[in-house]
Parts: C-alpha cells; sequence; structure tokens
C-alpha cells in the first residue's frame, strides 16, 4: 500500500488527505471508519514528507553566475541557518561588500541622519 501512496504526485495525496479531514472532521462515520481514515492518513503524511525530503534533497542553490553568465549551483544544505548566517550567505551569493556603517555595533562618524 505505501508503494501505492509513493506513486501518487504529492499533490494528489494532499487531495485525498483533504478529503479524509473533512469525513473526520464531519463526525458522520463509524469509530471503526475514522480509526482507519486516521491510519490512512498518517500512511499519506508520511508519503508527503518522503517527498518533500526527496525534492529538498534535489534543490539547489543558485550561488552566482559564472564568466559567460551561466548559473553557478550547489546542492541545498541541510543545516539550520539563523537570521545573521542568512543575510551573510545571501550577500556572499550576491557579490556584497560590508562595510563600516553597515554594522549597527559600530560606532558612527556624525554623519547619519540620528548623530
Amino acid at each position: 500500500m505505501a508503494e501505492k501512496q509513493n506513486a501518487k504526485t504529492f499533490e494528489q495525496n494532499m487531495t485525498e488527505l483533504d478529503k479524509i479531514v473533512q469525513s473526520l472532521e464531519s463526525g458522520a462515520i463509524t469509530l471503526d471508519e475514522s480509526l482507519k481514515q486516521y491510519e490512512k492518513g498518517v500512511a499519506l503524511i508520511r508519503a508527503c514528507h518522503q517527498q518533500l525530503d526527496f525534492v529538498k534533497r534535489k534543490l539547489e542553490v543558485l550561488s552566482g553566475l559564472d564568466e559567460n553568465g551561466n548559473a553557478i549551483t550547489q546542492p541545498m544544505e541541510d543545516e539550520v541557518l539563523d537570521n545573521e548566517q542568512k543575510v551573510k550567505a545571501r550577500s556572499a551569493r550576491r557579490g556584497y561588500k560590508k562595510t563600516a556603517t553597515d554594522d549597527p555595533q559600530q560606532p558612527s562618524d556624525g554623519g547619519g541622519l540620528f548623530d
């Protein structure tokens, strides 16, 4: 049965899962049927997670352009980045160079709007 669910598209699994949720929420089915539907829903959720994991591994992040203007890609990293790390990675991909005025921790030279 799991093989059959994996053969379905993610969207088909989600549609079927939505129907199961609606039937469970309606309360119109018996307890035994509710349990069967719940178990089927759990299997569908697992299939969806497997599909998402597979797609996630295939994703690539644009890391820049080569001298011919072609996209340079790198595999998506599984690590979780905090906001500061994301900004640094994004800036590095864009070729942005941080200056002293970009750092709020650095004292200003007094030429700013609020200095």
